[in-house]
Formats: structure tokens, sequence, C-alpha cells
């Protein structure tokens, strides 16, 4: 079975928000690619996250729902549980991320995700032997 990947929310908000530029067109792109040849992670934050920031873009609620629903048939979701929170706290004092991040990151590291998709983090870093990578250092 091909490697498991976990995209941050901001590649799903990018893919979904047209008028983004070429942030659309890559995170769009990358989704695709991923879609059809590896497996791709994702969590119950992921969605809240997503459903907050499409609503701050004024996306209507049932598109928003629609969208989710496109991420939960694309993806495997996890839910976040007592065991992933640790995991977060201990990566948040050894790498310096932000809570909700390190909560990310701790998620695809649970289920053995050896690439995490952000534009937030340090492109190329390698934590606990899964990369960072940052889709957008070129996409301007």
């Amino acid at each position: 079975m091909s490697d498991a990947v976990f995209a941050d929310t901001n590649i799903y908000v990018y893919a979904a928000v047209a008028n983004s530029g070429p942030k659309h067109c890559e995170a769009s792109r990358v989704l695709a690619d991923v879609l059809s040849s590896r497996r791709i992670i994702s969590s119950t934050q992921v969605l809240g996250e997503f459903y907050s920031a499409m609503s701050k873009n004024k996306c209507p609620h049932g598109e928003i729902i629609r969208l989710l629903d496109e991420i939960k048939f694309n993806t495997e979701m996890k839910v976040v549980d007592e065991q992933t929170v640790e995991h977060g706290l201990n990566l948040i004092a050894k790498y310096g991320y932000h809570y909700w991040d390190s909560l990310l990151l701790a998620t695809a590291l649970d289920y053995n995700c050896t690439v995490f998709y952000s534009e937030d983090m340090r492109d190329d870093q390698v934590i606990e032997g899964m990369t960072i990578r940052n889709i957008f250092r070129e996409a301007g």
C-alpha cells in the first residue's frame, strides 16, 4: 500500500476558494495528484477548522456541508483522542509549533503519514520521520 499523507486545513481551503489565485490552482493540483496515488489521512479537527474558514469566506452553509462531505469521502477520517492530544503537547515542547498545528502533526504521525502538506510550517522539516512540504513556496 502506498504511503499515507496528511493535508493541513489550509490546503483544502485554498482548493475550495477559487479566487485564491495561484494557491487555488496548486492546492487543487496537489490534492488531485495525491488522491490518485496515496492515502490521505484527515481528522475531525480539519473538518471543524475548514467549516470555520469557509464561513469566514462567506461560503453558504449548504456548500460547506457539500465540501466537507467531499473531504470525508476522499480521506481516511481520524478522531482526535486523548493520546493524540498528549503527542501534540510533546511536539509543542520539542518543535515550538502552536497547539492546533501540533495536534494536526500528532494526528498525522499517529497514523504513519510520511508527508504533511501545509503552508504554515517549515518546508522540508522532518518530524519523527514525516516531512513537511509547503506546496506554495513558489506559488506566490
